[in-house]
C-alpha cells in the first residue's frame, strides 16, 4: 500500500477504487471499484461500488453505502451505513443506523441506534436501541434492553434481558381489535384477571431477568405457541358470536398477530406481517385447517389440535429453512 496517497472528496465527484492511506468523504462521493485503506471517514454521502477493506477505523456520520462487503478494524456509525456484510475485528459502535443483508461479525457490538442484520456473531453484544436480526444471534454475552426482534435463535452463554413496556400492548392488542370489530366489549374490560396476569408476567421478567438466561433459545418458541393459541381463540369466539367461517379466519389472524403490529408501531418498528416473513399467513392456513376439519365433522378436540400444530409447524419451518413470501420489489431497486 502506498502510504503517501490519501483520498479526499469534499464536493460531488467520483474516484477510482484502489489502495489508499486515509480516505475522507465530506461531500457526495462515489468510489468506482473496491477500496482498501488504513482509515475511512465519511461525513457526507458516499457510495463504494465494490468491497471495503479498512485496516483501522471506519467512521460514518453521514450516509455510507457499500455495494459489496465491508471489513474494518473498528466501526463507529453515528450516521447511516449499509453493506452486504460487515466484519469488524474490534469494537462496532452503532449510535446511528447500520444495515447488512448478511452477517455482522465483531468482537464487541454496541447498538444504541438502529441495527438490521441477517445474523450477528460476536463475543459481546449489547442492544439498547432498535435491533432486528432476521437470522441467529451468536455471542458469549448478550444484554438486551431495547426493541429487539430475532427471527432465528439467540445463542449465548450469558443473557440479560430487560422488560419491554410494550408487553401489555402485545398481550391484549389483537383481542381488543377483534372484539371491537365483532361489536363486543373488549375481553379485558369484563374481568381484571387478564391485566393482572400480564402485569404479573412483566414483574416476573423484571425481578428474575438474570435467571431467565436459560430460556434464551425459547422466546421464539413461546411467540409461536402464543400465535397459534390466540389464532384459535379468535376463531372460536367469532363462531360463538354467530359469524360465518370466513370472518372467523380473519378474526383469528387479527387476534394472533395484530397485538404485535400495535407494539411494533409504538416502538417505531416495521411490523413482522408487513415484511416477507411467514407470520399472518400461518394463521390463515391454520384457520383453513380448522374450517376443513369442522366441515368434515371431525371432533372439536382433534380440530383444535390440528389447527394448533399447523400454525406452529409453518412458523417453525419457515424460520428454520428461511422460507419467505415473494416480494414485488425488484432487488436492484431495493439496493438503490
Amino acid at each position: 500500500m502506498n502510504e503517501h496517497i490519501d483520498m479526499k472528496i469534499s464536493g460531488s465527484s467520483s474516484m477510482p477504487g484502489g489502495e489508499y492511506r486515509r480516505v475522507s468523504i465530506s461531500g457526495a462521493g462515489k468510489v468506482q471499484g473496491s477500496l482498501k485503506c488504513e482509515e475511512l471517514h465519511c461525513s457526507g454521502a458516499a457510495k463504494v461500488q465494490g468491497d471495503v477493506d479498512c485496516a483501522g477505523e471506519l467512521h460514518t456520520s453521514g450516509a455510507g453505502k457499500v455495494a459489496g462487503n465491508a471489513r474494518c478494524g473498528s466501526l463507529s456509525s453515528s450516521g447511516a451505513f449499509s453493506a452486504q456484510s460487515v466484519q469488524v475485528e474490534g469494537l462496532a459502535s452503532v449510535s446511528g443506523s447500520v444495515r447488512t443483508e448478511q452477517a455482522l461479525t465483531a468482537d464487541e457490538l454496541r447498538a444504541s441506534g438502529s441495527l438490521e442484520a441477517g445474523s450477528v456473531h460476536c463475543r459481546a453484544f449489547r442492544a439498547s436501541g432498535s435491533c432486528r436480526v432476521s437470522g441467529d444471534i451468536e455471542a458469549e454475552t448478550a444484554a438486551l434492553s431495547g426493541a429487539v426482534e430475532i427471527g432465528g435463535l439467540l445463542n449465548a452463554e450469558t443473557v440479560e434481558i430487560s422488560a419491554n413496556p410494550a408487553v401489555h400492548i402485545h398481550a391484549i392488542g389483537g383481542g381488543t381489535i377483534r372484539d371491537v370489530m365483532l361489536g363486543q366489549h373488549p375481553f379485558w374490560m369484563l374481568s381484571p384477571i387478564y391485566l393482572l396476569c400480564t402485569l404479573f408476567a412483566q414483574l416476573v421478567v423484571i425481578v428474575c431477568h438474570h435467571y431467565l438466561k436459560r430460556l434464551d433459545n425459547t422466546w421464539f418458541l413461546f411467540d409461536t405457541l402464543g400465535l397459534a393459541l390466540f389464532n384459535i381463540a379468535g376463531i372460536q369466539k367469532t363462531l360463538d358470536c354467530g359469524f360465518p367461517f370466513w370472518v372467523a379466519i380473519i378474526m383469528g389472524c387479527i387476534t394472533g398477530s395484530f397485538g404485535g403490529v400495535i407494539r411494533d408501531v409504538l416502538l417505531n418498528e416495521e411490523p413482522v406481517i408487513f415484511r416477507k416473513e411467514i407470520y399472518a399467513m400461518a394463521c390463515i392456513i391454520g384457520g383453513l385447517v380448522y374450517w376443513g376439519f369442522s366441515y368434515l365433522g371431525v371432533s372439536l378436540y382433534i380440530t383444535v389440535v390440528a389447527s394448533f400444530l399447523t400454525v406452529c409447524a409453518i412458523r417453525l419451518l419457515a424460520v428454520k429453512y428461511h422460507i419467505s413470501l415473494p416480494t414485488l420489489r425488484d432487488e436492484e431497486e431495493k439496493n438503490n
